[in-house]
């Protein structure tokens, strides 16, 4: 597993939104923010969908190479949002 540098300098904030979802709940993202679309794993598609649909609705998307868990495993940042 590599971490680059520009995932190190990412912070991802857990506010988890199913993929059949995303198209109904464009409002609540922040179109001032890089949207970073994270799966249950590397080999899951639906995150490229997930960047494909955000894109073409004019936000700043990516996709992390492998799932939350994973990013988590390495140490790197998530931030959660109080429930």
């Amino acid at each position: 597993h590599r971490v680059d540098r520009r995932q190190r300098q990412m912070c991802i904030r857990d506010s988890s939104m199913p993929l059949d979802e995303l198209e109904k709940r464009l409002a609540d993202l922040p179109a001032d923010r890089t949207i970073v679309a994270y799966c249950r794993g590397p080999f899951c598609l639906m995150s490229d969908e997930a960047v494909q649909l955000l894109r073409a609705r004019g936000f700043v998307a990516r996709k992390i190479s492998d799932g939350v868990s994973e990013w988590a495993a390495s140490g790197l940042p998530i931030e959660t949002s109080a429930q």
